[in-house]
């Protein structure tokens, strides 16, 4: 198992002993309940960031959050090589937030993709009124959801701090082919609905 990985979840799992006093446990509870609501404010920090950033942006407000995404993310594999696990875990809360603007300014069937409490709700929806058809793009979600997670946690495992380089490799393509999506749009005029 990576070193690195069992570190950083040191942060979130307090180990009580037979011996441990209350006190301590609660402190160990406190530290945790920190550490928990700081990524929680890193992620709504990244989401306000971007927001920001690609609101002066508007044509290329896509490619501009997975950029901010991508940095977020390889400062966090420097701050990471460089000792404190926390503050990378910060940044990666932060490119969450970051990638949660990618449709802001979209439709709302787009700006949904991003929400898994609204596609579980959609889901449910479509299941109950027997609209089977309608459950195909929540059932993609999630299946998308799930794979990436697995995907992302076995490149942890194999890799151990290289997978936040091959993140941030993804989010720099992924910028650089929506960059190139963004540009052929703007010159072919705006027949998107939604915006480019």
């Amino acid at each position: 198992m990576p070193s690195v990985f069992w570190r950083s979840a040191a942060c979130f799992s307090p180990r009580p002993t037979r011996t441990a006093s209350l006190p301590r446990s609660l402190a160990d509870g406190s530290r945790v309940a920190l550490h928990a609501g700081g990524a929680v404010l890193a992620l709504l920090s990244g989401v306000v960031l971007t927001s920001l950033i690609t609101s002066r942006s508007t044509r290329f407000r896509r490619s501009v959050a997975l950029l901010v995404a991508g940095l977020f993310l390889g400062c966090g594999f420097v701050l990471l090589h460089a000792g404190p696990a926390y503050g990378a875990i910060l940044l990666i809360a932060s490119a969450m937030g970051a990638a949660h603007c990618l449709f802001e300014q979209d439709a709302a069937p787009l700006r949904d993709t991003l929400l898994p409490s609204v596609q579980a709700v959609r889901l449910g929806e479509a299941l109950a009124a027997g609209r089977l058809r309608e459950t195909r793009r929540s059932l993609a979600f999630w299946l998308v959801f799930v794979v990436g997670g697995m995907l992302g946690a076995g490149a942890w495992f194999l890799t151990d701090r290289w997978a936040l380089v091959l993140a941030a490799g993804f989010a720099f393509c992924a910028a650089i082919g929506a960059r190139q999506l963004e540009r052929f749009r703007s010159t072919d005029g705006p027949s998107n609905p939604n915006g480019a």
